[in-house]
């Protein structure tokens, strides 16, 4: 891989320098390295390659920071450093693999999934979900050609087999546990494991990162939304379903910031309501209804972008 030129931001001078010393290691140049809170100084910024990051997705700054480095156009790598074992060859062997799936240097063609998702929504979920969820997919009589699904639910990891026995009886969707990096592609359901951290990259594949997920919630459902917001902006979008907690409120302001839908269930019909609340909360809201409405709905909205598309050729 040729060298890069990388600009570097962390929310603390600790990840900062971790992340220089890593760039250096790889044989790559930081043109610029600051502080997540001093990211607004950086009015100009000499060409880059890409932005390496180090930040908390669960705060608005990180959020805000989210915005600005999406209107660059930079493709972002992140780099989480908190709770991890690994020692430095290995890390440095992923950090490369990072680079490459997110920027697409040495990527083999050959192995790219067709065809790929123009769109990427999100069904969140915690108390209550699976069930939920469930109603939604069997309502969704028609899959839509190039949309694909990325399902957090919060679960221990004991049972996690079972709901994958659960989704796995829906015909239209292919089901795919995330246990290794998979292209996003149209008409799959890709379910994130409760074990590990998940990245998504400019290149369209999630990447599961061997590390835990940090915070209350496993998976973060603020993170997964954040993510696939920032790589595939207004064709994202998220159904919040039953669930304890306000995990998602924050990310979901963003993903509508960046164009996408946000939808949520109907809290009459939530075993727990505390997530759509929360998420309906910050006013941000397309669409609500039980899982059937939302099934049906989701429906018509691809058949209307479908409709809109055909008229536009």
């Amino acid at each position: 891989m040729q060298a890069l030129q990388l600009g570097v931001l962390a929310d603390t001078s600790i990840h900062l320098s971790k992340l220089r010393e890593l760039i250096v290691e790889c044989g790559h140049e930081v043109v610029v390295a600051e502080q997540s809170r001093n990211f607004d100084a950086l009015i100009s910024v000499p060409h880059l390659d890409a932005w390496i990051v180090s930040l908390d997705l669960n705060t608005d700054l990180s959020l805000h920071v989210y915005e600005q480095i999406e209107e660059s156009g930079v493709p972002v790598v992140f780099e989480d450093f908190e709770g991890g074992h690994m020692q430095a060859a290995d890390r440095k062997k992923r950090f490369t693999h990072k680079i490459s799936e997110c920027i697409g240097w040495d990527k083999d063609p050959t192995s790219t999934v067709k065809p790929l998702a123009k769109y990427v929504w999100v069904l969140a979920a915690s108390t209550g979900g699976p069930e939920a969820v469930n109603r939604f997919l069997k309502a969704v009589t028609r899959v839509p050609d190039n949309v694909a699904l990325v399902y957090a639910q919060h679960i221990d990891s004991s049972i996690h087999t079972s709901l994958i026995r659960m989704l796995a009886k829906h015909d239209g969707w292919q089901l795919e546990p995330i246990s290794s990096g998979k292209h996003i592609a149209a008409k799959h359901l890709y379910l994130i494991s409760p074990d590990a951290q998940v990245e998504v990259t400019e290149g369209h594949m999630l990447m599961p990162q061997g590390e835990p997920w940090h915070g209350p919630y496993k998976p973060s459902v603020n993170q997964i939304v954040a993510k696939v917001a920032r790589v595939y902006g207004n064709t994202s979008g998220v159904i919040v379903f039953s669930g304890m907690g306000d995990d998602g409120a924050k990310s979901c302001q963003y993903l509508k910031g960046s164009g996408g839908q946000v939808w949520v269930q109907s809290p009459l019909t939530c075993t727990v309501d505390s997530m759509p609340q929360s998420v309906k909360a910050i006013g941000k809201i397309d669409f609500e209804g039980s899982p059937e409405k939302l099934g049906q709905h989701f429906m018509e909205y691809f058949d209307a972008l479908a409709a809109q598309h055909a008229v536009g050729q």
